[in-house]
């Protein structure tokens, strides 16, 4: 059975002392009886109190120490690059879902006009944990150098907001979504060293901002693609001006940087485009002479799957840089020429021959941009040279059908980029002036002929859907080639 103690027979705390007690400054009944019986005496609390200061000082060295060995072996045991970052913007949502409330217009020139000017952003399919069909990611230069990025089908967006993978780039993203729904996006670092970062395959999260060095000394943007399963080919120009190629394997998670593959002095960025047939085509311009003067043919060299074959000219007299699109058996290549228009030229089979190089006519500021719409129908895009508004031109049934480019207007700072959508649409996305990213959608249909978006989305001029999708985007780009800056 417990009992109450009795406080009056506890021993007094402390040390005995001579003196008297000091008498308090109260009423004796105005504290209870046990006060006076745990009250240390003046001299006891200091020694207390000047203990209590000591031990202090010493955890908080300890812990100051063991914080400098944990930094100093954790630093020398991870070889990774984390870059600084010094963003003072977060850039905002825009809307999820198209509204007709946007006008993407503006008082001032495109940062295109007298250039051709590249893609700002990199498109692949999204491979996040729970991804909704058919949705993508958007990878982006932000304005305070970072990689930002958000996913969406062109229909709805799956992120109320850009989300950045921090980083201080000068370069324009390269993305590549491969096997076991992995993806990895590249870009050059302001030594213009090439920098990566992956997907947590655990979590399907693009985690923290670290990204890790692979080296090399570029003069042009990244590009990047899978040719076949588990397999990643990086290409990019080198500061002797040739084609430099990284490799990389999922089956041991390593890469193999870097080889060179020649091809003389580059005259625009390279563009990588994997077949179906696991091969891959590398697209670049290559100037008669070293300062950019004289024609600038186009120049491929082809990965047949086993070996690297022979650098092959195709001909023309390109600005800018290449680009293409591969249905099937077939590629399509398309170029801006140095009258400005627009070029085209296809090969059918790995082993077949080159179509003559046809002018499309028009006059651009931007590289184009095409997209196959089921199996018999090409639409391509580029940015007019004269008013900075989208153009337009379809390719259906083995001919271009129309009188000639269509003009679905906006104000456009970067080259388009265009996907097709759940709903059957093409969306198409560009940077505006203030960097934020935009896009127009219009109603289209695989298997029908006619050519003009307009008229399948409503018949006015210009039409379609306009939306704003956010952003602090960057309208500058990084390209030191010479075939067009």
């Amino acid at each position: 059975m417990s009992t109450v103690p009795d406080l009056n027979n506890e021993p007094e705390f402390g040390p005995p002392s001579d003196k008297p007690e000091a008498q308090p400054d109260v009423a004796p009944d105005t504290k209870p009886r046990w006060y006076s019986r745990f009250r240390l005496p003046p001299r006891s609390r200091r020694v207390w109190f000047t203990a209590g200061v000591i031990v202090g000082i010493i955890i908080v060295v300890i812990a100051v120490v063991v914080g400098v060995v944990v930094g100093v072996v954790g630093k020398k045991s991870h070889d990774t690059f984390t870059p600084s970052s010094t963003s003072s913007i977060t850039p905002t949502g825009g809307t999820s879902a198209p509204t007709s409330t946007f006008s993407p217009t503006s008082n001032s020139p495109s940062v295109c006009r007298g250039t051709i000017c590249p893609s700002m952003l990199a498109v692949v399919p999204d491979s996040s944990l729970s991804a909704p069909p058919s949705s993508r990611f958007f990878f982006a230069l932000g304005s305070d150098q970072a990689i930002w990025y958000r996913r969406g089908d062109g229909d709805t967006w799956f992120d109320s907001a850009w989300i950045s993978l921090g980083g201080t780039f000068q370069s324009q993203p390269a993305a590549v979504t491969y096997t076991n729904n992995q993806t990895k996006v590249f870009a050059l670092d302001n030594g213009s060293s090439m920098q990566v970062k992956s997907l947590n395959p655990g979590n399907g999260t693009f985690s923290g901002t670290v990204w890790d060095n692979l080296g090399g000394t570029f003069t042009s943007s990244v590009s990047a693609c899978s040719w076949t399963s588990g397999v990643i080919d990086i290409l990019g120009r080198g500061a002797d001006g040739a084609l430099w190629q990284g490799h990389y394997t999922e089956s041991d998670s390593s890469y193999q940087v870097w080889n060179s593959l020649g091809g003389g002095s580059l005259s625009s960025d390279p563009v990588a485009i994997c077949t179906p047939n696991d091969h891959i085509d590398v697209l670049t311009y290559v100037c008669s002479s070293s300062g950019g003067g004289g024609p600038c043919p186009l120049h491929i060299r082809r990965y047949n799957g086993t070996a690297w074959m022979q650098w092959e000219s195709v001909g023309g007299d390109f600005r800018g840089d290449p680009t293409a699109v591969v249905r099937s058996q077939r590629t399509d290549y398309f170029g801006i020429g140095a009258d400005l228009a627009m070029w085209h030229v296809s090969l059918t089979g790995a082993a077949g021959g080159y179509s003559q190089i046809e002018s499309l006519g028009g006059s651009f500021e931007s590289v184009p941009y095409a997209v196959a719409v089921g199996g018999n129908r090409l639409d391509v895009f580029g940015i007019s040279s004269t008013n900075d508004h989208l153009l337009h031109r379809a390719y259906i049934d083995n001919k271009w059908v129309g009188s000639g480019w269509e003009d679905l207007g906006g104000s456009w700072n970067s080259a388009p980029v265009a996907i097709t959508t759940p709903s059957g649409k093409l969306s198409v996305f560009g940077v505006a002036d203030t960097g934020r990213l935009f896009h127009g959608s219009w109603k289209v249909d695989g298997t029908v002929s006619t050519a003009n978006l307009t008229t399948q989305a409503g018949g006015q001029a210009g039409g379609g859907v306009w939306s704003d999708d956010g952003g602090g985007l960057g309208t500058k780009w990084f390209r030191t080639c010479t075939s067009g800056n």
